[in-house]
């Protein structure tokens, strides 16, 4: 009840900004499941409860397989993933975003209301980082992540896409 009542009061900046703003990122804690396939039933029925387009659940990035974080993507569920500390994990998240939107628009569903997020934690990235590296490293690779998006969004594939409604990749800086 609380998740409804929050993307309600939401849903006016929502509302007016298309989809641009007014989500409610929700991380539940996955880790009393075993099996991918349980954490994604428990994805789907946390969407279908809730059942409001600018909810977005949250996991750590690895939890799922590309391939189930796209099937639930192509399924409508809005995602967003924590704890990205790579470009490498950010191209991983943009194509599979990209082909979850492709498969929606071969299949003639609407792509305007799915979104997708990627979260760079500050606290995990100075976790990763050797303390003495992290000044010269940190912007660098904040940089990296950044242009990692800003180049996808770009791409022609993705243009079309936002062309006929999509939303583009976003980046939480946490």
């Amino acid at each position: 009840a609380f998740c409804r009542r929050v993307t309600q009061t939401l849903k006016p900046i929502y509302t007016e900004t298309n989809g641009g703003n007014g989500y409610l990122v929700v991380q539940p804690a996955f880790e009393s499941f075993s099996a991918e396939y349980k954490i994604a039933e428990a994805i789907r029925a946390f969407w279908k409860l809730v059942n409001r387009p600018n909810l977005i659940i949250a996991l750590p990035v690895g939890v799922l397989s590309p391939s189930v974080f796209g099937e639930l993507l192509s399924e409508g569920v809005n995602l967003g993933f924590s704890s990205v500390t790579s470009e490498s994990r950010i191209r991983e998240i943009a194509e599979t975003y990209l082909a979850a939107l492709e498969s929606r628009a071969a299949e003639g569903k609407t792509m305007g209301t799915l979104c997708c997020m990627a979260a760079v934690e500050a606290d995990i990235l100075d976790n990763t980082l050797e303390a003495e590296k992290l000044n010269d490293i940190f912007p660098m690779l904040t940089s990296q992540i950044a242009d990692c998006v800003g180049s996808f969004n770009q791409s022609e594939r993705m243009k079309k896409l936002m062309d006929a409604g999509a939303k583009p990749l976003r980046i939480l800086w946490m």
